[in-house]
């Protein structure tokens, strides 16, 4: 399961003049914000939660007007609201945000059950990077919270074992350089066989 952001976000921008004379492609209002929704979702479902979340949406929130909300709901489909909604899920909790309702509700309606439970039932500081419980594990219960079909369920475990190269390049940027980085499936598999020993071994011990 995955959400490809590229194309929309250099699609939603333009060029403008930026720092020192020179030129960037800044995105709109609405694409930005569901850039880092996006980021915000992925970093609390994996327990990387931080306070800067809150605020960046909250600022992000404020500044939309209605054009900018009618451009957001376009670039949001049904499969992929599950991405966006937990972000503004969490940070509601902790901040108003100036958020029309039926964009909202349309998104939580495409939203799995299993993912609005956890939502409702998860605090900040559950999800939060400062969290000490272990993050090992190939992220089963988090592919449940997410999917929408069986067949979701059967991307995340291709994806969680064979990962895109770029992704394998966060743990082995060497080794992805050359021509032997499917190695790369093989030693981040051993490493989570390791990491699943371990916690079966300390689950005994305390037995």
């Amino acid at each position: 399961m995955g959400y490809e952001l590229a194309d929309m976000m250099w699609r939603e921008s333009v060029e403008r003049p930026y720092w020192q004379q020179s030129i960037a492609r800044i995105p709109n209002p609405a694409a930005l914000l569901l850039h880092v929704c996006a980021h915000t979702t992925s970093d609390w479902m994996i327990q990387r939660g931080r306070l800067m979340h809150i605020d960046d949406i909250r600022q992000l929130c404020a500044k939309m007007q209605l054009e900018d909300w009618q451009i957001f709901d376009q670039l949001v489909q049904p499969t992929t609201a599950r991405f966006i909604y937990p972000a503004f899920a969490f940070v509601g909790k902790y901040a108003h945000l100036e958020i029309p309702e039926e964009t909202l509700n349309s998104l939580q309606e495409d939203c799995p059950q299993a993912l609005l439970n956890w939502l409702a039932q998860t605090e900040l500081g559950e999800a939060s990077e400062s969290n000490p419980t272990s993050r090992s594990g190939i992220g089963l219960k988090i592919a449940q919270r997410m999917a929408r079909s069986r067949l979701d369920i059967v991307r995340f475990w291709l994806r969680s074992f064979f990962p895109r190269r770029y992704n394998l390049a966060k743990r082995y940027p060497k080794l992805v350089e050359t021509p032997f980085w499917p190695l790369g499936y093989l030693l981040i598999n051993l490493d989570r066989m390791r990491h699943i020993a371990e916690k079966v071994f300390r689950i005994t011990k305390r037995v």
